[in-house]
């Protein structure tokens, strides 16, 4: 998908901060949020910030929206933007981090987990 497209999506989907709400309040429900579009759209883990398309109206009305919320709290421009970046390495992060892994389902959680403790029997931990 061309980043046009592509960022019209995603961004659509992912929620704008509340004004209803305190920003830690608001941040929280946008991060959880953009990390439901990024497991529904996985390829978009590695292209969030990497597009180099024109801005589009939905981006630049969600970046609007997160730095508003941010400065309406009292964050300074420098401040609010750093924040940012920093937000948005919880649902990026976690989502890459869960791209990654080596199984996609519970089941197979625990049978990598219990090959490990058999391949490194000293590490495993008791309970």
């Amino acid at each position: 998908m061309v980043d046009g497209p592509w960022s019209i999506l995603v961004f659509g989907e992912i929620g704008l901060p509340s004004r209803n709400v305190n920003w830690k309040t608001a941040m929280r429900q946008r991060a959880m949020s953009a990390r439901e579009v990024l497991a529904r759209h996985r390829v978009a883990i590695g292209r969030w910030k990497s597009a180099t398309h024109a801005p589009v109206p939905r981006l630049c009305q969600h970046h609007k929206g997160v730095l508003g919320c941010l400065r309406q709290a009292g964050f300074s421009i420098a401040l609010a933007a750093h924040a940012y970046s920093v937000l948005d390495s919880y649902p990026m992060a976690s989502r890459l981090q869960q791209a990654s892994l080596p199984f996609q389902t519970a089941d197979r959680a625990v049978e990598v987990a219990d090959g490990i403790r058999r391949a490194f029997p000293a590490m495993s931990i008791r309970i």
